[in-house]
């Protein structure tokens, strides 16, 4: 089948965006750039989407000791570093799915210095990996990003995401969401508010007001 059929790839911290995503994709390698803006989150993307395909063996580094030390908290001295992999259509979604959540959290991280931000990679690992886009949580995600002011403390409602997503075309065609009926999202304030329930038990997202409607914002 066609989804089994190899596709290697040689990934740098120039080219990997373009190796894993494509330009017809919401996040496209232009839109990431647009939205990290800073080369210390460029990189903290780049290790992490590193992190992802050697834990889930899916990455042999010529150099295995380094990545390791890096997972730990230390932004790569990567520039001119190359990795190969051998791997499916269907790994390739999957990492492409990482990618684009890993980008979405990664914008909403504070603002700060490169070791802090690197401390974070491993906190935005695992968030990535928790979000699917066939029940709303990266839309959802997305949504509160768009709304989250972090000098304010304000944040997004359920009422607010279910009106910028409902009626709206999908933001992820064809990705098999409960959420999509003929190309348009016809998720509901009730639904975003089980989503919001759903992230919080997993701690991706955290309420910033204690009264009824809720603001929320991401973690970190």
């Amino acid at each position: 089948m066609e989804a089994k059929d190899p596709v290697s790839l040689f990934l740098t911290r120039d080219n990997f965006l373009d190796s894993l995503l494509d330009e017809d994709d919401r996040w496209s390698p232009a839109a990431v750039r647009r939205t990290l803006q800073t080369s210390e989150a460029f990189d903290a993307l780049f290790l992490g989407i590193v992190t992802y395909l050697t834990e889930h063996g899916h990455l042999d580094p010529a150099d295995p000791l380094e990545v390791r030390s890096n997972v730990t908290g230390q932004l790569p001295l990567m520039i001119g570093k190359t990795f190969h992999l051998n791997i499916s259509k269907l790994v390739k979604k999957d990492i492409k799915e990482f990618a684009a959540a890993f980008a979405v959290l990664l914008s909403l991280a504070p603002k700060t210095s490169p070791l802090a931000l690197a401390a974070l990679i491993p906190v935005i690992n695992n968030m990535s990996t928790k979000l699917q886009k066939r029940l709303g949580e990266v839309c959802v995600v997305e949504s509160i990003q768009e709304h989250y002011v972090r000098k304010a403390q304000t944040g997004a409602t359920a009422d607010e995401i279910a009106h910028e997503l409902k009626d709206e075309p999908c933001r992820y065609p064809g990705q098999g969401c409960r959420y999509e009926k003929t190309g348009v999202c016809k998720i509901r304030s009730k639904s975003v508010g089980l989503v919001l329930e759903s992230l919080k038990e997993r701690e991706v997202v955290a309420p910033l007001t204690h009264e009824q409607p809720f603001e929320w914002r991401v973690r970190f």
